[in-house]
């Protein structure tokens, strides 16, 4: 992978990493963006049900909160554990619409606040 040097954002929690205000000077553009695309099925013992397409979206660096620095000559390393499909996640992302999202969990509508 080619050094790609972008620098600190401001989240303070993993899931924070992937929202694009808290990337570097609020951007994720250029930053390193590792995307496992695949298939989730809510229920797989039901010959109806239809598995539908997820891809999670990992931002690496020095720490998966803050920093988006891919350095030259560095080893990482991410161990993930994949436990579903939940769209008010920023590092999941529903791709065929088959499934409720919740596009900004912090949007105030109707007085409903997720």
């Amino acid at each position: 992978m080619p050094e790609n040097i972008r620098g600190n954002g401001t989240a303070t929690i993993e899931a924070g990493k992937n929202i694009t205000t808290n990337g570097p000077s609020g951007s994720l553009d250029n930053c390193t963006c590792i995307i496992l695309k695949g298939t989730y099925d809510y229920y797989p013992d039901d010959a109806t049900s239809a598995p539908i397409s997820v891809e999670y979206h990992f931002y690496p660096g020095a720490d998966m909160i803050r920093n988006y620095d891919i350095e030259r000559g560095k080893h990482y390393t991410m161990t993930v554990n994949l436990k579903g499909a939940n769209s008010a996640d920023a590092r999941v992302e529903i791709t065929d619409g088959n499934v409720f999202t919740i596009a900004d969990p912090d949007i105030k509508g109707d007085n409903i606040i997720f």
